[in-house]
């Protein structure tokens, strides 16, 4: 608990507030979104060995509850912090075209949310088990896997939106209407 207390004071407060207060709205709105990366990243092989992270949101170990940890709550917790901040980049995005906000909604939540988790715990347990980096070099591999995260995201909404927004429009609109005239 102690960890998940810690992880929200500095990770979702401090560095939120300190972008904010530099002027630093795109760093924001990519940060905020990814807390749950940040937290897998930290716990990351149980985290740091004996520290308040170990168990932070570490997915081997979140039904392990015989000392009476909270896993899911912490994970809950972080999950919900990271789907509020990526509802408010969605809405701050927002140029009042809907299948524009689905077309974001729908990369962001994908890229940001339901992949990454499971796909870095893949990847740092490979690295780490073909180079045996130390716990801090698997966790900075994290952070440069999750810049490219942001950076796939990035590329994909600048590429792609367009085409994502029509097949919403073909869906919400267009395939009812062709239904209704059957």
């Amino acid at each position: 608990m102690l960890g998940l207390l810690v992880f929200i004071l500095i990770f979702a407060i401090i560095v939120p507030v300190l972008l904010y207060k530099l002027g630093l709205y795109n760093i924001l709105a990519v940060y905020f979104p990814n807390l749950d990366i940040i937290a897998t990243i930290l716990s990351y092989n149980a985290g740091f060995k004996d520290t308040i992270f170990s168990n932070l949101f570490n997915t081997q170990c979140k039904f392990n509850t015989e000392k009476g940890e909270i896993y899911p709550v912490s994970e809950l917790v972080i999950n919900y912090l990271s789907l509020i901040g990526l509802g408010v980049v969605v809405l701050k995005m927002s140029n009042g075209n809907m299948y524009n906000d689905l077309a974001n909604f729908s990369v962001m939540l994908l890229i940001t949310y339901i992949l990454p988790n499971q796909i870095l715990e893949i990847v740092l347990n490979h690295i780490d088990n073909a180079y045996k980096l130390n716990t801090g070099a698997v966790v900075a591999v994290g952070l440069l896997l999750t810049l490219l995260i942001i950076g796939a995201e990035n590329f994909i909404l600048k590429n792609f939106r367009g085409t994502i927004s029509n097949i919403f429009k073909k869906l919400l609109v267009d395939f009812p209407n062709e239904i209704k005239k059957m």
